[in-house]
């Protein structure tokens, strides 16, 4: 949906005003509350797919106490701004990540386990993280 449409959907609602601190910037529309006297139908043309995902893992092992971890994460898909929105996340987990194999490198050895993800945001990352995190 483009802001002209939604600039069109706000202009359409009735009273009341919404509260104040609800309201956009200051070129937006006064936003209202409703009911109509606009009516919206939206149609949806996508596909609903099933896909396989790739989680991307990595794992230091701590040295006293391995069977803690510390959990670094980030999503690589991409929502609502486009092809940059995960990756300011992504940029910084993998600086993390190029520090930690020159630590290693230099025979540091952390004292709890790292467990590095990088996932899509889709509702099952959940019960797949707590299935990585058991066949540690």
């Amino acid at each position: 949906m483009s802001g002209e449409d939604g600039d069109k959907i706000l202009k359409s609602t009735g009273d009341p005003v919404a509260k104040d601190d609800w309201q956009g910037s200051q070129d937006a529309p006064t936003y209202r509350i409703g009911p109509g006297p606009g009516i919206l139908h939206l149609n949806y043309t996508g596909q609903d797919i099933i896909a396989t995902i790739q989680n991307v893992i990595g794992v230091i092992e701590g040295e006293e106490e391995p069977d803690r971890f510390v959990i670094l994460g980030n999503r690589r898909d991409a929502w609502s701004f486009g092809a940059v929105d995960p990756n300011s996340g992504t940029a910084a987990l993998l600086e993390v990540a190029e520090r930690l194999r020159k630590f290693q490198k230099r025979g540091w050895k952390p004292r709890r386990s790292f467990f590095r993800y990088m996932d899509t945001m889709v509702m099952a990352m959940a019960p797949n993280l707590s299935l990585e995190l058991m066949m540690l």
